[in-house]
């Protein structure tokens, strides 16, 4: 069974250093760089935003939905550094970590219901809890 999926990766500009902002909530709505909504319902492995740069960028984020729609797993790759998200528990490279953490590349922190992780070097920020990512 093949299947659609809307391609909602920003271009990237050396030209242009303004801060953009992505989205997802609720059962599968996404606001995309550009402002776009759209609606996108699957338990696939989605591509919700990534460095276009051809040196291969600094980041790549990817979500998993379960079926109830809430955000099951999150996978990154920040500034060569591994951050997976899955039931509750955040691993760094692979090792399960404990909030607050931090490196030399990345720092994550509860804050509220949200989890926070930025880029040291200001490249991204990630704010997540359990149906929401921005």
């Amino acid at each position: 069974k093949g299947s659609h999926v809307p391609e909602a990766t920003p271009t990237y500009s050396e030209a242009n250093k303004d801060a953009g902002e992505t989205a997802t909530w609720g059962n599968g709505a996404y606001k995309a760089f550009n402002g776009r909504i759209f609606f996108f319902e699957s338990s696939c492995t989605y591509t919700f935003c990534r460095d276009c740069a051809e040196s291969g960028g600094d980041f790549n984020i990817e979500i998993k939905r379960h079926k109830n729609s809430e955000i099951g797993e999150i996978k990154a790759v920040i500034d060569d550094v591994g951050i997976s998200v899955l039931n509750n528990s955040i691993f760094v490279n692979d090792e399960r970590v404990q909030v607050p953490y931090s490196n030399k590349m990345i720092h994550i922190k509860k804050q509220g219901n949200h989890y926070v992780l930025d880029s040291r070097r200001k490249t991204l920020s990630l704010r997540w809890s359990k149906n929401k990512l921005s």
